[in-house]
Formats: C-alpha cells, sequence, structure tokens
C-alpha cells in the first residue's frame, strides 16, 4: 500500500510495467488507476 495517499492506493510491479490501483473488497472490485513503464511511473 501506498503511504500519504488517500483513499488508499496499491503498487504493482510487473517486470518493466508499473500498475497502481485500488480496491474494494466489499465489492470485490480492483479500480485500475494507471499503467505505466518504469521509466515514466515515478516521474513527478
Amino acid at each position: 500500500m501506498l503511504t500519504d495517499v488517500r483513499p488508499p492506493e496499491w503498487r504493482l510491479r510487473v517486470g518493466d510495467w508499473r500498475v497502481r490501483f485500488r480496491k474494494h473488497l466489499d465489492e470485490q472490485i480492483l479500480e485500475i488507476l494507471h499503467v505505466r513503464h518504469r521509466s515514466q511511473a515515478y516521474d513527478r
């Protein structure tokens, strides 16, 4: 889980790709927020 982010978000590493998502467990839903190559994922 990412800290200091509201509502809580999670990050998943898949090879050179980074996926940011939210979990809605009460509805069993994953909401995909971003899918980015790692070279762009950490740009602010």
